[in-house]
């Protein structure tokens, strides 16, 4: 396979590039764009059209500045065949080219969505939605509870009323002898609350989620909570954490899950956890799997001698989440191998398309699987892209995870999966809708969920109580070389999960480590893009620490190598991040309690570590490519969103989530205000993921001879007053050509409201 993705991590031969382009005048604005003369084009392909009459925006430079705006845009089978004036266009169209008249509207590449759980979501939707609710301007939600009266919550009583409120609470109808379960999806205490007593109050449930679950939730099919019945007659339940990296539970569920024999014996000392799994008879405060990635919390604090090594029913990272989502699994009767946990593979395929809708709906026309868990999970992507080859709506791409399980029940390694797996980057069987040829590692879990791996510790004024900055590092260093090792220089991209600054550190050392052994590629003067997701903690300036000073040294340096021919060769790692900008939006509020213990009662962060929270402008004052993601169910999918979000940097103090409670996030005098243009910002859902995940030499930007994934949006984002930015709505996407009006709404879709007399074209 031919992997080939120009330099982006050459700035000065970069920004020559675009200084010749913006040379550009009108009058030789075809020429220059079609890269060559007029003869090279046929014209009247089989669906061939011309798009006018509007702001068109390529997004193929620097800055927008640079853009030249051209007039109109030939589209001919799918392929971007030149842009520029119109009667030009014509001319090499043919006067009868059909017409699409933007009439002032914007076009713009479709937007590309790098990191999402799409399988985990359309799964989810069985359960009861606890997320908290979303700041006003973008008040949203991807669920619809059957209770006419639910409510998002923005407390932990009000979490509590809504689980017991909800009539998707329960699992269903169990199995003969199995338990059924009350369960939910998106509890996340970091934003319930703000004040010392919020704070207080979600400290006691972190640390003692077993006893507050029990004394809050109601039993299933009763109204009294958990712990007014009898042991035996207790219902176990299971609340997963909106970062996906928590769960809590209480000691039913282990029962019910086979980690213990009863709710009174139940502890460290007494379980009945695989022998490949550890639990220390020192004083380490968790129950690890085999490669002590998260684990089983239990008391080990002075204040709670009576029951430590009691397990509190904290569960850190979803390999320890298996034994509890089995035991539902086999309570429900839910299929096995399907990608869809608890609903079978047609039922959620079935329900699939309106979610791929509401994405749509986005102006989303690339998505991105931020790591399959099962082959299945990979699979049901393909088959999304194969069912709709004739008529595509999105373009699927999945990672891998590094340690994928095997859906079919046959005997294979991670390795041996993911290699069944693997496409080109651009798969012909499928017109390149589908690929399947990255690898995905979680290094750390979640900064909110108290489990970021970090170089120093939480607040102990925050939520997280002064958690150890290392009990988020889900590898010791050597397993994460080992687990990287695989995959290195075997042509899969590498794309690493790293929330903390420590994670960050980690994971560049053990490229370096790699690197020197075998090179990341056979040839050229850099590896291919290697992504750290999130990279939400760009380091401590109270402590002069910086990971993007670290990143930007791995990018500098000129690797020595081995290739597969044993000939010495010399690479830049080619570093690129990606980040969640709901970091800033949702928890920019919470984390300057979590990780500086300030930002509630009324105090300023201005010299801790929230400062640094998606340090966008940081790093592109120093050429580190970034793109900007949702993530997922943590955060909805809108990368207009994400762009009004890095550009004015405001965040919310929960509860109070109106528009005009709004501030802006802190900044450190030293290290500056982080806020980007409205340019970079929109390179990060362009072309920015496109070169991430090797796809920019077909989209990413509007240029001739690429792929024609587009946009059509109301009106144009760099003219928008940029508080006005998340108002602006997509009316149509067009995938390998094809066209597909987005503005026809679905019930509960993420832009709520759209105009239909604001967005239809003729002729579409």
């Amino acid at each position: 396979m031919k992997l080939t993705l120009p330099s982006i991590t050459q700035p000065l031969l970069r920004h020559l590039k675009s200084a010749l382009l913006v040379t550009c005048t009108a009058s030789l604005l075809t020429a220059c764009m079609s890269n060559g003369t007029s003869d090279q084009i046929e014209p009247s392909g089989s669906d061939s059209y011309i798009i006018h009459n509007g702001k068109i925006v390529t997004m193929a430079y620097e800055s927008a500045t640079q853009e030249p705006y051209p007039d109109a845009i030939w589209i001919q089978d799918g392929i971007i065949k030149a842009l520029g004036n119109l009667n030009t266009l014509e001319q090499k169209a043919g006067k009868d080219t059909r017409k699409l008249d933007l009439a002032g509207k914007t076009l713009m590449p479709g937007f590309i969505e790098p990191h999402t759980h799409l399988a985990f979501v359309i799964g989810l939707s069985v359960m009861t939605d606890l997320s908290p609710c979303l700041p006003e301007p973008y008040k949203t939600t991807y669920y619809k509870d059957d209770n006419d009266n639910f409510q998002c919550p923005t407390s932990l009583q009000e979490t509590y009323d809504t689980l017991n409120d909800s009539k998707k609470r329960i699992s269903g109808e169990p199995q003969p002898k199995l338990p059924v379960w009350v369960w939910g999806n998106g509890i996340d205490p970091s934003r319930l609350g703000n004040s010392d007593k919020n704070i207080e109050e979600i400290r006691q449930f972190i640390n003692n989620p077993a006893i507050e679950l029990n004394k809050n939730v109601n039993n299933a099919g009763a109204e009294q909570p958990i712990n007014s019945f009898e042991p035996e007659q207790q219902s176990p339940i299971m609340l997963l954490d909106q970062s996906g990296h928590v769960a809590y539970v209480n000691l039913r569920a282990f029962v019910a899950a086979g980690l213990c024999h009863s709710v009174t014996e139940c502890s460290k000392e007494k379980n009945t956890i695989s022998v490949n799994d550890f639990c220390p008879e020192d004083t380490g405060r968790f129950c690890y799997n085999a490669q002590k990635t998260g684990g089983f919390e239990v008391y080990n604090t002075p204040d709670n001698n009576r029951l430590n090594g009691t397990f509190t029913g904290r569960v850190l990272e979803s390999p320890n989440f298996v034994p509890f989502l089995q035991a539902i699994s086999l309570s429900i009767g839910a299929e096995p191998g399907s990608p869809f946990v608890y609903l079978s593979e047609d039922e959620g395929m079935a329900i699939a398309p309106g979610f791929i809708h509401r994405i749509a709906q986005t102006g989303v026309t690339t998505l991105v699987n931020a790591g399959a868990f099962q082959s299945s999970e990979a699979l049901f992507f393909k088959k999304l892209a194969k069912k709709n080859q004739d008529t595509p709506n999105m373009r699927y791409r999945t990672l891998v995870a590094t340690d994928i399980a095997d859906s079919t029940g046959e005997d294979r390694s991670p390795l041996e999966v993911a290699n069944s797996l693997y496409t080109d980057t651009w798969d012909n069987n499928t017109d390149g809708l589908y690929g399947a040829y990255g690898v995905k590692i979680w290094a750390d879990g979640s900064t909110q969920g108290c489990s970021a791996y970090l170089k120093d510790d939480y607040s102990k004024n925050g939520i997280c109580d002064g958690e150890a900055g290392d009990s988020g590092k889900n590898y010791e260093y050597d397993s994460f070389v080992e687990e990287l090792k695989n995959y290195w220089g075997e042509n899969w991209l590498i794309q690493v999960h790293a929330n903390g600054d420590a994670a960050i550190e980690q994971a560049l050392t053990a490229f370096k480590e790699l690197q020197t052994a075998q090179c990341q590629r056979e040839s050229g003067d850099n590896t291919f893009p290697i992504t750290l997701h999130h990279a939400t903690v760009g380091g401590n300036p109270a402590a002069n620490e910086s990971a993007v000073d670290l990143i930007v040294q791995a990018r500098n340096e000129a690797i020595p190598c081995i290739n597969s021919h044993d000939a010495e060769l010399k690479q830049h790692l080619n570093i690129t991040v990606s980040h969640t900008p709901a970091h800033v939006a949702y928890w920019g509020g919470a984390f300057q309690s979590i990780l500086d213990g300030k930002g509630h009662e009324g105090e300023s962060d201005s010299t801790g570590r929230a400062t640094m929270l998606d340090p966008a402008k940081f790093e592109h004052s120093y050429d580190v490519p970034f793109s900007l993601h949702s993530d997922m169910p943590v955060s909805p999918v809108n990368p207009l969103w994400y762009v009004e979000q890095m550009v004015n940097r405001d965040t919310w103090f929960y509860p109070r989530l109106a528009t005009a409670q709004k501030e802006p996030m802190p900044y450190n005098p030293v290290a500056g205000q982080q806020n980007i243009d409205v340019y970079q910002a929109l390179r990060g859902i362009t072309i920015v993921p496109a070169q991430q995940n090797l796809l920019d030499e077909k989209i990413g930007t509007l240029e001739v001879n690429k792929v024609a994934d587009l946009v059509i949006l109301d009106r144009n984002p760099l003219a928008e007053e940029v508080d006005q930015i998340h108002t602006i709505k997509p009316c149509y996407t067009f995938v390998n050509g094809h066209s597909n009006p987005v503005y026809e709404s679905l019930e509960q879709t993420v832009n709520e409201s759209q105009d239909q007399t604001v967005c239809k074209i003729d002729n579409l």
